[in-house]
């Protein structure tokens, strides 16, 4: 019976101890044959693009990232702001309100230049891949963000 506890509380320990470390690595991509480039949402899957194709859509994911980063930040700051208005003592309904405004006109910011984005992108497709990327948009796949899902998901390879 000692035995079986001191089993048990060893097996505890060792899981409270490396589940963090399990958790926080990140997959090693050559591992799984998955190369930087291919880290792109379902969105692309399939369309079968070419090099040139390829290193254009980088170039827009890029500009993309670096264009939502300040306003992802500036929203996240906002959402925070509502959180304190929203616990305090006396919660002032105007102010709120006017937090619940400033986010929607944050969120409504970062949704145009994320439609600029899928536009510029298209304009890069072939007719035929048009079609594709259309058909996945209409569908609801187009320009998923990665935040919110689990971490796993965000290195998937989506080529």
């Amino acid at each position: 019976m000692k035995i079986k506890i001191q089993t048990f509380l060893l097996a505890a320990v060792l899981a409270f101890v490396l589940v963090p470390f399990a958790i926080g690595q990140e997959p090693n991509k050559a591992a799984h044959g998955q190369a930087h480039f291919k880290e792109q949402p379902k969105l692309f899957h399939g369309l079968k693009l070419t090099e040139g194709q390829r290193s254009k859509v980088l170039d827009s994911s890029l500009k993309l990232k670096k264009n939502l980063l300040p306003i992802q930040n500036k929203l996240k700051t906002k959402r925070d702001e509502l959180k304190i208005l929203k616990i305090a003592d006396n919660p002032n309904l105007k102010l709120i309100d006017k937090k619940i405004d400033e986010i929607s006109k944050v969120q409504a910011e970062l949704h145009k230049i994320r439609v600029r984005h899928q536009l510029e992108v298209r304009k890069i497709l072939t007719p035929e891949q048009k079609k594709i990327f259309d058909n996945k948009t209409l569908d609801g796949h187009a320009i998923k963000r990665l935040h919110g899902r689990p971490h796993f998901m965000k290195h998937q390879n989506f080529w």
